[in-house]
């Protein structure tokens, strides 16, 4: 037995080593050569030292905190919901959560504004305070991400099993206490995992701050990045904010990070529904959706409707045709990369599975901005004559869309209960069957959500695309971007609404080819 646990522990380290390979070459390296070329620069202009840039931190990590807090509360209260109420329509708030976190910023950006605006639908009523500052930047941050912790929390509570929560309440525990000392502790490493994905994604947000912030005291690190390079050309500027990131990026990683908690996953029961008054917690919900998420969307769709024309219709197909196969190719390559190192990181554990953790968070503590920087330097010669090719922009988006589809894969891995690698042990299966007969299976919901997620990225991308871009390359967040910077705002929300579409009929294709594929 001892042997065969060696030997699948050898299986496992080589598939981490072949999936680290990609992050290696197309993340590490390139970045490694910004650090360089920034090195020499940044010793002349020390940032520590400066006031201003402590204060861009504080905003910087204080508006991703108060993000992650409300787009975990909303979340939260919706997964349990979507898992516990037997909610009627609940595919909407599925549907709804992927289309947030899918749109592109800047359109998020004018939804917000159409929305909380002085002429916005609420205005009638007197609320037209959010379009702007503070307020404007945490309702963006909440309206795209608060999906992530809907899909994720909904996940775990679904595939966790209940029989300690029924042994507790015949022991006489009260729901809520059943809740606090079982349930809690068992999905509480995927809320964290969450949180922290949502929070380095909102403190790298460049768009949203930019667009909503409406000032330079809301400059943000990665606004400053941006300055740093595009406007002053200041690359060792930009090399101290990156390496700042990562390090309070892998501080935050290590501090945050928790064992997992195994469940059985055989039993599983409602036993969370509201008893008393349910017809005003599912109204207070659906309010709550209505808020954040509908009335958005609903503008968006109300100014597509109007800004549609002949024009549009004719030039959307190619653009569209485009963005699906990017977005395929993304969400396989991605898979490709996470599984083998979701994998690795669970079973191998301690320095190795740290490392790999935190190879595969870099994407996400990085800044857009850096990562396009870090390949123009890196890659020069075979970036401009790449210019264009969809592998090319499928692979480098791959990188981007790592964090979170690693997340997925790594917590839904966490669940698979211990008694079952034991039996599989026992009867001698090698590392290639346990994948393939008990972690592949188990692991269907996990990476149909995983592959959405990935598709969904790519879908709302266009920094990449800006970067890797060639007279053909039209994607739709490109065609929507060159329409909102000429002032096109109908036409913009009319490629919204198609990108919209789009995305919803794409994942409800790969849910149902996934759930048959893995049957």
């Amino acid at each position: 037995m001892g042997g065969d646990r060696y030997a699948m522990r050898n299986s496992y380290r080589f598939f981490a080593m072949l999936a680290l390979a990609p992050v290696a070459a197309f993340l590490v390296y390139p970045a490694g050569v910004l650090f360089a070329h920034g090195w020499g620069e940044g010793l002349r202009e020390n940032l520590l030292t400066e006031e201003r840039f402590w204060r861009i931190v504080l905003f910087t990590y204080s508006q991703a905190f108060l993000s992650t807090a409300l787009a975990g509360c909303v979340g939260g209260v919706m997964a349990v919901a979507f898992t516990e109420w037997g909610l009627k329509g609940k595919g909407l708030l599925w549907r709804a959560g992927l289309l947030c976190y899918s749109l592109p910023s800047i359109l998020v950006a004018s939804a917000v504004v159409m929305t909380w605006g002085s002429r916005g639908p609420l205005a009638v009523f007197g609320i037209e305070s959010g379009a702007e500052g503070w307020s404007g930047i945490l309702l963006a941050h909440t309206f795209l991400n608060f999906g992530l912790f809907l899909k994720n929390l909904s996940l775990a509570l679904r595939e966790n099993g209940r029989e300690e929560e029924i042994g507790a309440l015949s022991l006489g525990l009260t729901r809520w206490q059943t809740f606090r000392v079982v349930t809690l502790p068992k999905v509480l490493p995927t809320f964290l995992s969450t949180a922290l994905t949502v929070f380095l994604l909102c403190s790298s947000s460049f768009l949203i701050v930019l667009l909503l912030g409406g000032g330079p005291r809301f400059t943000s690190l990665e606004v400053a990045v941006f300055q740093a390079v595009r406007v002053n050309f200041q690359l060792g500027v930009a090399a101290q904010i990156a390496a700042f990131q990562v390090t309070v990026g892998t501080l935050l990683f290590l501090l945050i990070r928790r064992p997992r908690v195994m469940s059985s996953q055989s039993v599983w029961v409602e036993l969370y529904s509201p008893r008393v008054g349910r017809p005003i917690w599912i109204g207070l919900l659906w309010g709550l959706f209505l808020w954040v998420a509908a009335w958005p969307l609903l503008g968006l769709l109300r100014a597509g409707w109007v800004g549609g024309s002949i024009q549009a219709w004719h030039g959307v197909w190619g653009p569209w045709l485009i963005s699906v196969d990017l977005a395929v190719r993304t969400s396989l390559f991605c898979g490709v990369v996470a599984l083998p190192l979701a994998m690795a990181a669970i079973h191998l554990g301690g320095p190795w599975g740290l490392a790999i953790e935190i190879a595969a968070s870099l994407p996400v503590i990085l800044s857009t901005t850096l990562i396009s920087l870090s390949w123009m330097l890196a890659f020069r010669d075979q970036f401009f004559a790449w210019r264009g090719n969809l592998t090319l922009i499928a692979g480098i988006q791959a990188i981007g869309a790592l964090p979170i589809v690693f997340r997925v894969i790594s917590d839904g891995l966490g669940r698979i209960s211990p008694s079952l690698y034991r039996s599989a042990q026992s009867i001698g299966v090698s590392a290639f069957q346990q994948v393939l007969w008990l972690e592949l299976p188990l692991l269907r919901s996990s990476i149909v959500l995983a592959m959405s997620l990935a598709m969904a990225y790519s879908f709302g991308e266009v920094a990449t695309v800006l970067m890797v871009m060639d007279e053909k390359t039209v994607t739709l967040p490109l065609w929507l971007y060159r329409m909102m910077c000429t002032y096109r705002f109908g036409e913009a929300a009319f490629v919204g609404v198609i990108l919209m579409a789009g995305l919803v009929g794409l994942s409800s294709l790969w849910e149902r080819l996934g759930a048959w594929r893995f049957r």
